[in-house]
């Protein structure tokens, strides 16, 4: 039982105390950053178009697939001032979609969230502490960090929609659907929870470890997942794109050279797009 016991905990992983706490940290400050989640935004979008648009067979799906993921945008932003989740998006966490790791259930936790479920919205001050509690909001950007939980469950939520809806029409029953959509709502852009022990203890001291490593697994299970239609769809969603955006780059001398000063970790982020003068 205690090997069972230590799997649900996630506490198969080695961690160095100090030095977990000091990744931890890190992370929190980078996640919290609006930079941060501003950049995230075209990377998950492209993520789930890519993927999803490969599982309904092919380039042709991508407007479609787009146009779910732009009504996941308004569903997933419901209920942002009261810090709650509502319609799909709620049940696609209660079955089985949300991420999270052991909540902390001490009286001292336990006795925040009662406070935050029975809060209207989180701008009501009724005493001193909620006013400090305001304040400590905004000024350590948690703010920022809750607009990108949102950003970050809308193309979970659009995947979801979608992979329920293709089971369907592929004649399973109603449960085996709503499954199938929890599974793609966690894998469509990364399962943070997915890593085996080796990779979840170099997480605990190399900050995003395992999302890289995820990252680049992620390719090859979106190839053997749809080997004809995942890479029609990277050539039109990724490839082509790319290959216009580097010729509009260096059709003029004055422009190529402005590129060549962008640096690369802004480039490898995505597709650049020089602006004319």
């Amino acid at each position: 039982t205690a090997p069972i016991a230590a799997a649900i905990k996630m506490e198969a992983a080695k961690q160095i105390p100090v030095v977990n706490e000091a990744t931890r940290l890190f992370r929190e400050l980078i996640t919290r950053s609006p930079v941060f989640v501003a950049g995230q935004v075209p990377l998950d979008a492209m993520s789930y178009l890519v993927r999803e648009t490969a599982r309904e067979g092919g380039p042709q799906a991508a407007p479609r697939v787009a146009a779910e993921l732009v009504r996941a945008y308004a569903d997933a932003f419901r209920g942002l001032t009261t810090g709650r989740v509502t319609g799909d998006l709620y049940r696609a966490i209660r079955e089985g979609g949300g991420m999270a790791g052991i909540h902390d259930r001490t009286q001292r936790a336990m006795a925040t969230k009662l406070d935050d479920v029975t809060r209207r919205n989180m701008f009501e001050v009724r005493s001193a502490d909620d006013m400090r509690r305001l304040l400590q909001w905004v000024a350590s950007f948690e703010w920022s960090q809750a607009v990108g939980q949102r950003v970050e469950m809308a193309p979970r939520l659009a995947a979801a929609r979608l992979g329920e809806a293709r089971a369907l029409r592929q004649g399973a029953n109603v449960d085996t659907a709503a499954l199938r959509g929890v599974m793609d709502f966690r894998d469509v852009t990364l399962d943070f929870q997915r890593g085996g022990t080796w990779a979840r203890t170099m997480n605990s001291a190399i900050p995003f470890f395992n999302v890289g490593w995820q990252s680049a697994a992620t390719v090859q299970r979106a190839w053997r997942e749809n080997p004809r239609a995942f890479p029609l769809t990277a050539l039109a969603l990724i490839g082509a794109p790319t290959a216009a955006a580097e010729a509009w780059n260096r059709a003029d001398p004055q422009r190529a050279q402005d590129y060549d000063d962008v640096p690369d970790y802004i480039k490898d982020r995505g597709i650049v797009i020089m602006l004319p003068g």
